[in-house]
């Protein structure tokens, strides 16, 4: 005679089950008000750091002497020539000595290659914002704002961030490698960034299928 034992009847996690209170969602809600204003007013501060660099104008002291005339065409070609290496060098020494950015009354210097890099995180810190206070809003209009989104709310500013240093460096490492910063467009960069953000699923989703590509097993050749 077979006796079967009842199994184990496995029961429903209740963490987080709860609805918000209405203060619970009164504090989330400055919580992101509070850190989309900070963004921006960071993103203010630090756009003039990732602009193109501007040729920096040396004075030269010149002796009064009559100006000789140019006698023939190779010598204004070679005078044009120069002018354009002089004003490229220029650039170049402007950007990497970078820009004084003024930040809560702090003034420092921020080179072009730092200052778009703060772009990028800022921006895709801008795009989960955006997507926090849409889910909000929509989840509490509908009375469906649970306990259990308190950590998406609390994270998602940090995790945006992430995803958009993480596809600002493939895209530069791949689409954009040997270029030089100051050839760079830096709309595209924070474009790809706020979308990032915004999309944070969908983003990594296809970063993991990039590194499935990437990393993927090489098929066994059958000899």
């Amino acid at each position: 005679m077979v006796i079967s034992l009842p199994g184990r009847v496995k029961r429903e996690s209740r963490t987080g089950a709860g609805d918000m209170g209405w203060l619970s969602i009164i504090l989330i809600t400055l919580y992101i008000v509070l850190v989309f204003l900070l963004t921006i007013y960071t993103v203010v501060a630090f756009w003039s750091s990732a602009q193109p660099a501007e040729a920096v104008e040396v004075e030269e002291t010149v002796a009064e002497e009559e100006e000789q005339p140019t006698t023939t065409e190779e010598e204004v070609e070679g005078e044009v020539i120069m002018e354009e290496e002089e004003e490229e060098e220029a650039k170049k020494v402007a950007a990497e000595t970078g820009k004084e950015v003024t930040y809560f009354g702090w003034t420092f210097t921020v080179s072009r290659d730092v200052g778009l890099l703060l772009l990028v995180v800022l921006v895709g810190a801008i795009g989960s914002l955006v997507h926090a206070g849409r889910s909000i809003y929509w989840h509490a209009a509908r009375r469906e704002l649970r306990r259990s989104r308190w950590p998406k709310y609390i994270l998602l500013p940090f995790i945006g961030p992430v995803m958009a240093l993480v596809l600002y460096f493939v895209i530069r490492g791949g689409l954009f490698a040997g270029t030089e910063i100051s050839e760079a467009n830096i709309y595209g960069f924070l474009a790809v960034a706020g979308l990032s953000g915004m999309f944070s699923e969908q983003a990594a989703e296809k970063l993991k299928s990039l590194a499935e590509d990437i990393f993927k097993k090489p098929e066994k050749i059958e000899s």
